[in-house]
């Protein structure tokens, strides 16, 4: 469990910079007004209230991740849940807005 709460905390940090004299992703997407669409809010409002949500699931879980998994296997899920939300706004919300195409590139040879 601690890894994966550190694991958490440094994506935050990553995208919300060191300090707030430092680039950082919510830096950029602010300067370019990204906004959602439908609610009008900051994108990256949106990407850090997302990531308190995953970090209080993941933290409503035991030290023991292994024993969470198996005896409270219905709030892991939860966890990984909404740790995925806030993956898919920063690999397709995020992108978009950043005006980056991601390419999918098959290099086995055949």
């Amino acid at each position: 469990m601690q890894l994966a709460a550190t694991a958490h905390a440094a994506v935050q940090l990553f995208f919300n910079g060191r300090s707030a004299s430092q680039p950082s992703l919510k830096a950029y997407l602010n300067a370019l007004g990204a906004k959602d669409s439908r609610t009008n809010q900051t994108l990256s409002d949106l990407v850090n209230a997302q990531l308190g949500v995953s970090y209080q699931k993941l933290s409503s879980l035991s030290p023991d991740l292994y024993a969470t998994i198996r005896t409270r296997n219905a709030d892991a899920v939860a966890a990984y849940n909404e740790m995925q939300k806030a993956v898919r706004m920063i690999k397709v919300d995020m992108t978009s807005a950043l005006g980056i195409t991601v390419t999918y590139v098959d290099n086995d040879g055949d």
